[in-house]
């Protein structure tokens, strides 16, 4: 009886572990042996990584995160993003903060390769996505569990690199604006990463989008229009964060829409503004 108890239990954790693999991505014949590890065997002491030198990205020699933070894990890098932040840093308009690696780049996709000694939620040998404070162009890096996600297996390694920078910022801010189904969300800067995500995930739960979107004005000496005293009496909320949202409550136009906020797109005949809707 014992004998045969071991061996139902034995049965119980490798369906456990082939459970674990179907969901994480995780190879099912080193699911169980990934949990005793704490680092892979294979990892290198110095990786090629890209600085940015006199506004130019150059690749160069650098040594791999080996100290990790209790929390930390260490990821091999798959693939990566640009954000206009990695833009800026490399042309110098934006310093990288005190205390983060000179390593371009915000997010990656990749696989676990090493564990910090409290880090959980994790394994040697997962797939996953995160976003870094910086170190993304590169071969390794080392990021704090909070900010790591497990890649889901319908993504690509590229697709997954571009969720945690974009997508999360216009999560929060849906979010925060606590938009609700049937209402009315105005996204500027529809056109930028941060834009398009927020576009899609707002029509996924079920709001009507406004965007407006910037461009080269076609005319530098625009007419000024007329001044109306537009009123509404819909009840609005605005957030002035990195994703400018004007929630109408109602369903209706807004503040913002009631003082025709424009984008600098015209018809070709000189006419009334362009304006793109969806949902």
């Amino acid at each position: 009886m014992p004998s045969t108890k071991l061996a139902i239990a034995a049965a119980a954790a490798v369906a456990a572990a082939a459970a674990a693999a179907a969901v994480f991505g995780v190879d099912a014949s080193g699911a169980i042996s990934n949990l005793r590890r704490r680092q892979a065997s294979d990892v290198p002491s110095t990786m090629t990584a890209v600085v940015a030198v006199d506004s130019t990205c150059v690749t160069k020699p650098w040594p791999v995160p080996r100290a990790l933070a209790e929390e930390d894990v260490l990821i091999r890098i798959v693939a990566t993003s640009i954000n206009r932040l990695d833009t800026m840093q490399r042309r110098g308009k934006s310093p990288v903060p005190k205390g983060v690696t000179e390593v371009l780049g915000l997010e990656v996709a990749g696989v676990v390769v090493a564990l910090g000694a409290a880090a959980r939620g994790f394994h040697v040998g997962d797939r996953v996505m995160a976003l870094v404070p910086g170190g993304g162009y590169a071969e390794y890096v080392s990021v704090h569990t909070a900010t790591v996600m497990h890649k889901p297996r319908a993504l690509s390694w590229a697709q997954a690199a571009s969720v945690p920078e974009a997508w999360l910022t216009a999560a929060l801010n849906l979010q925060l604006g606590r938009a609700a189904e049937g209402e009315t969300v105005l996204i500027h800067a529809a056109a930028s990463g941060v834009g398009v995500a927020a576009i899609q995930l707002a029509r996924a739960a079920g709001l009507h989008v406004l965007v407006t979107v910037g461009c080269a004005n076609p005319n530098p000496n625009p007419e000024p229009e007329p001044r109306t005293r537009t009123r509404t009496r819909t009840r609005t909320r605005t957030l002035s964060l990195s994703l400018a949202l004007s929630l109408s409550a109602q369903g209706g136009c807004g503040a913002a829409e009631a003082r025709r906020v424009r984008t600098c797109a015209r018809a070709k005949d000189g006419g009334d503004p362009v304006w793109a809707r969806g949902g």
